[in-house]
């Protein structure tokens, strides 16, 4: 399966129950574009909600350090988020297991807005959210071997089971 972008060396590592070098590569380099992304995405909140802050308590503006209490809610709520996505990636790294799931495929797309959105339901097990290249790679019906990460959840590799 071309379109989820593994080799066949890493489908050998994650059916001995592992981790290849170059997963391991990859997760340590996305674990790192999200904190990078966390910490601008904070950085700017934080500098919108003291700016709100200040505002609102210097001109004693009720809306403004509504907002800005509002915003600092959010800070946390995102602060959280990226602190347990950078907690998941290091435990994935830490412990080099896998995730086994088998079973028959069964395609979901979700209405979000205008957007929609497919993933790939596999038995009652688990659900994988793709790309539209791999949602269209996968047969419904057809059974299915997926290589997740164990805490995060991550897509390894997948194999078709005849």
């Amino acid at each position: 399966m071309d379109e989820l972008s593994f080799t066949l060396e890493d489908l050998q590592a994650n059916r001995e129950g592992h981790l290849s070098e170059r997963q391991r590569r990859y997760l340590a380099l996305d674990r790192t574009k999200n904190v990078a992304l966390g910490v601008v995405l904070l950085v700017l909140l934080i500098f919108a909600t003291t700016s709100m802050l200040f505002f609102g308590f210097r001109d004693t503006n009720q809306i403004l350090i509504g907002l800005g209490i509002a915003l600092l809610a959010c800070n946390l709520g995102l602060s959280w988020f990226f602190a347990l996505n950078w907690i998941r990636m290091t435990y994935d790294l830490q412990t080099n297991a896998t995730d086994v799931v088998e079973g028959r495929v069964q395609h979901l797309i979700r209405q979000m807005g205008r957007a929609k959105a497919g993933s790939v339901r596999i038995g009652d097990h688990a659900e994988v959210p793709t790309s539209t290249k791999a949602f269209t790679a996968f047969e419904p019906g057809e059974s299915y071997r997926l290589y997740r990460t164990s805490h995060s959840g991550r897509l390894l590799s997948v194999e078709r089971l005849e």
